[in-house]
């Protein structure tokens, strides 16, 4: 076959060679009725494609991408057709089969599996083109990638991998870049502790087509614990806030609440009781966090796209990651007309706020109204810890955060997508700003 599709007794029988004059995605299998069929074996060649970027092919058959019932990617039957068209099938957690293939930019093969692949993200799952979350299972085949994708780490084992399409950084306006959250992940240095996702702009293909830029990413679940740490998936706690909701994502809450009942129950500017909470909580990697997250203006945040985890065991101390930071360097943004100097948003003030209208939210689904950041909000009360965060912050604005520094950060990640940019605005219309 030639479109994706798996080869069945109908297909094209092999009889000679196979003409090729374009990028095409031949699928090949030994079928026999006497016998169970052979593996399917995907190849995909690229003929006069050009750019600087990893190339990434995905190969299904169509129908599980575009049958109006069935695929992942389209509206399906029950669409809303107001944005983000709540009801389509790509709002469904459906997963379907898929080959992925991966070249370096010189062309060399770097991976090539079969595996699972769903829609991935929030919002922006509304927009033509979506992001896809790549699951390697061994009912596919192969339970894992083995290969070094990210310059930045030494990881060479993956179980999941994102194709981001930039998440609201996609919209059609003056402040998109494609990179933004990549960017804000890559603010503070390698050698600072604080848990981020690696960044790899490529550019995909589905069966055969072009489809534009993707960033390739870590997930931020257990198997990035794993791949970071060597933790075992069943050893870690992971929690969330997403809208307001503060919840257990994997594992449960039960050593974060205990924690947060001590430190309710004892005076944090006891040097005993903050050695205590030293122990359980790492109180270096959540200054860096939140100096980054305030640095940034990000006011889609502690309310939502707040992650943290934990190793369980008594050695285990609680850590947050980095996650969807597409609403920082926003101007524009603005959330419950809390500012400061003009049109300037005040962040100290929304954290604090955030923290205090978590307490106030008894009677619902928050356990006793505590949020992701309540251990940040009740450490400012210790003075050793509140003098810390002050001179960490004055140092990273002299230092990491010097203005110099970060322009030269923007122009570069500008520059490591700018020759493919035109060819991915001619495929998504509208999906950024040609400037």
């Amino acid at each position: 076959t030639i479109d994706g599709s798996t080869p069945m007794e109908d297909s094209f029988i092999y009889g000679g060679p196979i003409f090729i004059e374009g990028t095409k995605v031949v699928r090949a299998a030994v079928i026999n009725p006497d016998c169970p069929p052979g593996a399917v074996v995907t190849k995909t060649y690229f003929i006069n494609e050009d750019s600087i970027l990893p190339t990434v092919s995905l190969t299904t058959d169509p129908y599980n991408l575009w049958d109006e019932e069935y695929g992942i990617y389209v509206m399906g039957n029950d669409a809303s057709p107001e944005f983000p068209h709540f009801g389509a099938n790509f709002w469904e957690d459906w997963e379907r089969p898929i080959h992925i293939e991966f070249f370096e930019p010189n062309g060399d093969l770097g991976f090539s599996l079969n595996a699972g692949v769903k829609i991935f993200g929030n919002y922006s799952r509304g927009y033509p083109q979506k992001s896809v979350a790549i699951y390697a299972r061994s009912s596919y085949g192969i339970s894992q990638i083995n290969y070094q994708i990210f310059p930045d780490k030494p990881i060479q084992i993956f179980e999941t991998l994102i194709l981001r399409n930039a998440g609201s950084d996609w919209l059609g306006s003056q402040s998109s870049t494609m990179f933004r959250d990549a960017l804000m992940q890559t603010l503070l240095p390698n050698e600072i502790n604080i848990d981020r996702q690696s960044y790899l702009p490529s550019i995909v293909f589905i069966n055969r087509e072009y489809w534009g830029i993707h960033n390739v990413r870590e997930r931020t679940n257990s198997h990035y614990i794993k791949s970071n740490y060597g933790i075992e998936e069943d050893d870690v706690d992971i929690l969330g806030v997403k809208y307001w909701y503060f919840y257990g994502i994997e594992g449960d809450m039960d050593e974060y609440n205990q924690l947060i009942n001590f430190i309710e129950s004892n005076d944090i500017s006891d040097p005993t009781v903050y050695n205590y909470i030293n122990t359980k909580v790492d109180i270096d990697e959540l200054l860096n966090y939140v100096i980054l997250q305030m640095y940034i203006a990000n006011f889609d945040w502690p309310q939502n796209n707040m992650k943290l985890w934990k190793e369980k065991s008594n050695a285990g101390k609680w850590r947050w990651i980095i996650n969807d930071t597409d609403a920082a360097f926003k101007r524009h943004w603005t959330i419950n007309n809390y500012t400061a100097d003009g049109d300037t948003n005040n962040i100290l003030q929304w954290v604090e706020t955030v923290n205090t209208q978590y307490h106030n939210m008894l009677n619902t689904q928050f356990d006793e109204g505590v949020g992701g950041l309540a251990i940040f909000s009740e450490l400012l009360e210790n003075q050793s810890f509140r003098d810390e965060f002050i001179q960490r912050s004055a140092h990273y604005l002299y230092s990491v955060f010097d203005p110099d520094r970060i322009s030269g950060l923007i122009d570069s990640f500008r520059t490591a997508i700018m020759q493919e940019m035109p060819r991915h605005i001619l495929r998504w219309e509208n999906s950024c700003n040609e400037d």
